[in-house]
């Protein structure tokens, strides 16, 4: 049996003062990640600037891969209920109707192909109050952005959407622009279908 390989990749990462946007470069990729997400709008001009600089320096040349990812975390204040905020369908099993048992914990994939790429939905509830940036998926840590919530809301839960497009064409700015708005569409209607429609008014 043959050892696995190994290969170490050069990353570098750059960040605003305040550590809550970032620009994360390696030789086969450029990432933008954000923990103070207000706006599509905000995020693309943000991004396209970004984009436009280093890609009249470096010449991006090839998109192989453009993605959208979002990471919602749910918190809850004093009284409230998870249902409230996240749709019945996304919780799984009702535990009561299960008999004796404590400390449930859920989580969900969905998976489909979209009209121009892969659409990814996960939930999962947090088997306990975290702090910080911790509860964001695994494969996004360690998180080297800094989160901050309320002091008086507690953490039980994240949604993750994550919907990207597989390609092969020459670097463009602005036609990656535009994917990433088709993108960002397919992800706000998953949103929609994820979150209670009562949530949007609490």
């Amino acid at each position: 049996m043959s050892m696995p390989r190994v290969e170490q990749v050069a990353l570098f990462e750059f960040q605003d003062v305040a550590q809550t946007t970032g620009v994360v470069l390696a030789d086969s990729f450029l990432s933008f990640h954000t923990t103070v997400y207000r706006t599509y709008e905000e995020f693309e001009d943000q991004f396209s600037s970004i984009v436009s600089q280093i890609h009249s320096i470096v010449d991006l040349g090839l998109l192989e891969r453009c993605g959208l990812r979002y990471v919602d975390a749910i918190t809850l204040r004093e009284g409230e209920l998870l249902n409230q905020y996240v749709r019945a369908g996304m919780l799984g099993l009702d535990p009561v109707g299960i008999g004796n048992i404590t400390a449930p914990v859920s989580e969900s994939v969905f998976r489909a192909t979209t009209e121009i790429g892969t659409l990814v939905v996960r939930f999962a509830q947090l088997p306990e109050i975290v702090t910080g940036a911790s509860f964001f998926p695994a494969d996004l840590q360690p998180m080297s952005l800094k989160f901050s919530h309320r002091e008086d809301e507690k953490l039980v839960g994240a949604l993750d959407f994550d919907h990207f497009s597989v390609t092969s064409s020459a670097f463009e700015p602005n036609d990656a622009m535009q994917m990433l708005g088709s993108l960002h569409d397919a992800i706000d209607r998953a949103f929609r279908a994820s979150v209670s429609p009562a949530a949007f008014k609490l």
